[in-house]
């Protein structure tokens, strides 16, 4: 009687979720698209095309323009979409035994269940996953995402429809009031430029692919980039709506928009960056501005805030990063600079970040522009540091080859925080800037090591002032109280630090 009460809860809950999963909106991978076989996924009963990305191996880059990064510096992996509204069974299927398996972002407290080669879980909510098994190597990224309510209208005027299948539009260009919708099972090869356009949307569920493009040798002297590519690129463009597609592949800056505002960015997910300078979202001279709710894993900065030269006189304020889930494979998982080009940054906020893996530093604030910065502020934060990370290196030609870790000796370790004032080779304005009122709140380090951090002005005119660090925690510790206890660096012209 005992082993009859024990087992039917269990019993019972599979079988909800397993009812629960055939509720679940699965839609089928174009027959030309290669599939990822190094899993095989199944919501309930139903299973799931895992879709192929690549990623960057190892942490090794080069900073010459033009020459691209080889592919074995690279490593297959594997993605997954689907719609659900309510909690469901997550299996997945490995080609060999599973002995270790780590669910990002940890908050989410997702136990396993291992048996041989099966794994086993439940998803309760939309929150990105990255389940690594056996290691960190060729990670399984699945992207549930809630019901849409309603469709595309294909009927609309300027309306650019994909529906399911494959799709090689090459360079899509929006004007005003138009739009583009990738449907679910839609692999669209190609990019989206707009420049001084209002009123235009991307949505969909279905996937942009930048792969096909080639990283043009020479710069374009009249772009802040060089380039008019990357997945999506926009100019001077107001009332802008990035909603619900995957973006993959990117030859330059994945996602970047330049004076732009009233921008909404919803469910965005980037996968497959590997490519040198393949940055995240990047928002530089914009305004008004709510991110949220997405996914970003690149071969350099996640998450950017920037100021160029070739819109200075337009400040950057009113931006909202919230429900983000990041994993920075080179370079920083949030930065605001290097460029700081723009009369100032204000009103600029990052809430509930989940940072699952940073290269080089996990925040960032470097300043080499005349802007005065203020008034900005990072809340709850789950910054985890591995303790195997592989040392980030650049490749000086390419003969050279990535040296592991081991052989360096010493564990690598990560920055945790940065700011900083000084001219280097990003700058492009004689003046250097000012910061004021940086607020860190709530923000929990997960880490066997000790990350360093540090705080640096330039000079009595150019200085650091009104830093509050409330509520920051490695592990299970009590919050830190001084520099010494967070490891920071404190060096010239930083006053009116605090802590609490």
């Amino acid at each position: 009687m005992k082993i009859r009460i024990v087992i039917f809860p269990i019993v019972f809950l599979c079988l909800v979720l397993t009812l629960r999963a055939e509720e679940a909106a699965i839609f089928p991978i174009p027959e030309k698209e290669p599939l990822c076989d190094l899993y095989d996924l199944y919501i309930g009963n139903r299973p799931v095309p895992v879709y192929q990305c690549r990623i960057s191996a190892v942490p090794f880059n080069q900073v010459w323009p033009g020459y691209q990064r080889p592919i074995d510096q690279t490593e297959i992996a594997g993605f997954a979409y689907w719609e659900m509204d309510t909690d469901v069974a997550v299996r997945i299927v490995c080609k060999a035994k599973v002995q270790k398996v780590d669910i990002h972002p940890k908050v989410l407290k997702i136990e396993p269940q291992i048996q041989d080669k099966t794994i086993s879980f439940s998803l309760k909510d939309h929150t990105p996953v990255v389940v690594e098994i056996n290691g960190t190597r060729q990670p399984l990224h699945l992207f549930p995402a809630e019901k849409r309510k309603e469709l595309a209208d294909k009927s609309k005027q300027g309306l650019r429809y994909f529906g399911p299948g494959v799709h090689h539009p090459g360079k899509i260009v929006l004007k005003t009031g138009e739009s583009v919708y990738i449907d679910a099972g839609a692999v669209v090869y190609g990019n989206i430029y707009a420049k001084d356009a209002c009123d235009i949307k991307i949505s969909g569920r279905g996937i942009l692919d930048n792969s096909k493009a080639v990283r043009k040798a020479r710069f374009r002297e009249d772009s802040p980039t060089g380039t008019e590519d990357g997945c999506i690129h926009m100019y001077d463009c107001r009332n802008v709506s990035i909603d619900g597609i995957i973006l993959r592949d990117s030859d330059h800056w994945t996602c970047s928009l330049f004076n732009c505002e009233n921008i909404s960015i919803y469910n965005l997910k980037l996968i497959g960056q590997w490519r040198y300078n393949s940055d995240g979202i990047d928002l530089a001279n914009c305004r008004n501005a709510l991110i949220e709710n997405c996914f970003v894993r690149t071969f350099d900065d996640c998450l950017c805030v920037k100021g160029f030269k070739t819109h200075t006189d337009f400040a950057v304020e009113k931006i909202l990063f919230r429900n983000c889930v990041l994993l920075c494979d080179w370079g920083c998982a949030i930065k605001m600079g290097g460029e700081t080009s723009a009369p100032s940054f204000t009103n600029v906020a990052f809430e509930n970040i989940n940072i699952i893996r940073t290269s080089g530093t996990a925040i960032s604030i470097p300043m080499h522009d005349r802007a005065r910065i203020s008034d900005i502020r990072f809340e709850n934060f789950r910054i985890n540091i591995d303790s195997d990370q592989q040392r980030p290196a650049l490749q000086k030609n390419r003969e050279d080859h990535y040296i592991p870790q081991d052989v360096k000796g010493s564990p690598y370790c990560p920055t945790l925080l940065q700011i900083a004032i000084k001219q280097n080779f990003y700058s492009k304005d004689k003046e250097l800037g000012q910061l004021r009122n940086v607020l860190f709140r709530n923000i929990q380090v997960y880490t066997k090591l000790q990350p360093k951090s540090f705080f640096e002005g330039a000079d009595a005119d150019h200085d650091v002032q009104g830093i509050r660090i409330e509520n920051l925690r490695f592990n299970d510790d009590p919050p830190v109280s001084d520099a010494k206890q967070m490891n920071l660096k404190v060096g010239n012209f930083v006053s009116d630090l605090k802590f609490q």
